[in-house]
């Protein structure tokens, strides 16, 4: 995975989050088997960790799920070498995130090869996902930016127009490449500084690193069939510039290049999810994904474990960069810190929500 940049005064290249995981999906358990499992994760090229999530619905009727625990997990390849996903260092079986993680270089996936998961559960039960080759790797050229301004108001009855930052993702299909099919995770940190009213205290960290991951509003695909050599521009997002982008923001962009049956699973994602909501929000039926369990096939996993090549780019954006007619407002202000006039956050940043101490390897101020 490479680092690519393309900069301009009004467009920037962005970088999609290497997500080792495929978002969790959420289902309505009373159209599902009471006992059944929905897993979630991936297989890739990175050489990160890669994560698997397993739930299973906590009662039959209720939407809610609960990370299935004391399971083993393994990516198996077409030699039937094996490596195996451990439960997360630090996380409970209480925990939202709960997941299994394949340590970082424990089995780095190679396109053109055949890879499979496997899961024991502690009741003997075993699933597996349908055996899989890794497509071949599309690079992400760049993604790119620029400041628009959108009216706030409808056709009949016009608004304020308010500035935002239109984000696309460009690539290029190899020319030895007949038809692939690829989908996109957008990934944003921005810098949240917090401000005291009195001295700081000696050694009390002042500011705060906020993760939104942009794809979990859509599923972002694409498939292109006798496309090999062209250039291609797709539109990723069109975010307002609110407070939240006053300091430095980053944006991860992970191109991942999927199979066809994949792509066929996504897109009925998109088409089942709550339209007003998030792909995390119940649907309104089930989607089919590629497992099985091994001893009783009338049973019906749900989720999918994707075997996909993955590229990374990443971008620092500085909103100076998109002029100052889209210069956002100011998150923190000192002055009105001392009167608490403003959100908790500004006296202590780890309250926001996704917020983390922890600077991101790639991060420069």
């Amino acid at each position: 995975m490479k680092l690519k940049y393309s900069i301009s005064i009004l467009a920037f290249s962005a970088i999609f989050f290497v997500a080792s995981c495929v978002e969790e999906i959420s289902f309505d358990a009373s159209k599902t088997v009471a006992d059944t499992i929905v897993v979630s994760g991936n297989f890739t090229n990175s050489h990160d960790i890669q994560r698997v999530f397993i739930t299973k619905p906590n009662a039959f009727g209720n939407a809610g799920f609960a990370a299935v625990q004391d399971a083993k997990v393994w990516v198996i390849d077409e030699n039937n070498n094996r490596a195996e996903y451990l439960p997360a260092i630090g996380k409970t079986v209480n925990d939202p995130d709960f997941c299994y993680e394949l340590p970082a270089g424990a089995m780095i996936g190679e396109p053109g090869k055949v890879y499979f998961l496997e899961i024991q559960l502690k009741d003997g039960r075993i699933y597996q996902s349908k055996p899989d080759e890794m497509p071949p790797l599309v690079e992400a050229d760049s993604m790119s930016a620029k400041g628009v301004f959108v009216n706030s108001g409808t056709p009949v009855e016009p608004g304020e127009k308010l500035p935002h930052v239109s984000l696309d993702v460009n690539t290029t299909i190899p020319a030895d490449v007949n038809s692939c099919f690829l989908r996109w995770d957008i990934h944003r940190v921005f810098l949240l500084q917090q401000f005291f009213a009195d001295p700081v205290p000696p050694k009390t960290q002042t500011h705060c690193f906020v993760h939104d991951l942009f794809s979990k509003q859509n599923v972002f695909i694409q498939k292109f069939e006798n496309n090999g050599g062209q250039k291609f521009s797709k539109n990723m997002a069109l975010r307002y510039l609110d407070k939240t982008y006053f300091n430095i923001t980053y944006f991860t962009l992970t191109q991942h290049s999927i199979t066809k049956d994949a792509y066929r699973y996504w897109e009925q994602v998109a088409k089942v999810a709550n339209p007003n909501g998030t792909i995390f929000d119940p649907p309104p039926s089930p989607v089919r994904g590629n497992l099985f369990n091994v001893n009783d096939l009338d049973e019906i996993p749900l989720g999918y474990f994707e075997v996909a090549a993955v590229d990374t780019a990443r971008y620092r954006l500085n909103t100076t960069d998109l002029g100052t007619d889209f210069a956002p407002p100011q998150y923190c202000d000192r002055a009105q810190s001392y009167y608490h006039f403003q959100g908790e956050e500004c006296d202590c940043c780890i309250l926001l929500a996704f917020s983390q101490y922890e600077k991101p390897w790639y991060w420069k101020l």
